[in-house]
């Protein structure tokens, strides 16, 4: 049962994240969203490095884009849009890290849940 919510919900989030992505240009994405504020392009780095990392917790494998966590990560702050991978880069790390998350949560059981995490040694 609580697979099932699980799968349900990261699927309607990653679909909403996906439609929305669909609507912004690449060129839309290197813009400010508000005078000094951040810009698409990090959120979306955001996005790509929380997925990412979302695997690293359910699996214990290595990130897929540990290059994107100083640039991304929690405790970082939006630089200019030029700093930051291509736009059509970004996307497909996006592709790959969700379909990475995909499979991992399509073998996810009930079971899964009561096993002791992979991240922890002692």
């Amino acid at each position: 049962m609580q697979t099932t919510l699980f799968r349900e919900q990261w699927q309607a989030s990653i679909d909403w994240i996906d439609n929305s992505l669909q609507k912004i240009s690449d060129e839309e994405m290197l813009l400010p969203i508000a005078p000094s504020g951040n810009s698409a392009i990090w959120i979306f780095g955001h996005l790509i490095h929380a997925e990412d990392l979302l695997s690293v917790l359910l699996t214990g494998d290595s990130f897929q884009y540990p290059e994107y966590a100083p640039l991304f990560a929690r405790g970082t702050f939006p630089k200019d849009a030029s700093f930051y991978p291509p736009v059509d880069v970004l996307r497909e790390a996006w592709k790959n890290v969700t379909d990475k998350s995909g499979k991992v949560v399509a073998g996810f059981s009930d079971a899964t849940w009561d096993e002791p995490h992979c991240l922890i040694t002692n």
